[in-house]
């Protein structure tokens, strides 16, 4: 049985991470290649296709946030803290 150590652990809690990440970015992936087949076929609705694609951004910030990475600033989250600021330098 190999030791497990703190430097093994944390690599294998990365790993895991890791494969979490993919596997909800592939669903993502999954879900917008069907959700677009199925639009152009007429099948589903502009409401379902809107429907799919806020499915899609929250399985692939998910999948982000499982990594552990921050998320990124709005557009207006930037507008806000430059007026907090007083403007960029």
């Amino acid at each position: 049985m190999p030791a497990v150590g703190p430097m093994s652990l944390h690599a294998a809690v990365r790993r895991g991470r890791r494969r979490v990440a993919v596997i909800f970015l592939k669903l993502a992936s999954s879900i917008l290649r069907a959700a677009i087949a199925l639009h152009a076929r007429r099948a589903i609705s502009d409401a379902a296709l809107r429907t799919a694609l806020s499915t899609v951004s929250r399985l692939e910030r998910g999948g982000v946030r499982v990594l552990g990475r921050p998320r990124q600033q709005s557009d207006y989250q930037l507008r806000q803290k430059e007026k907090f600021d007083g403007g960029i330098d």
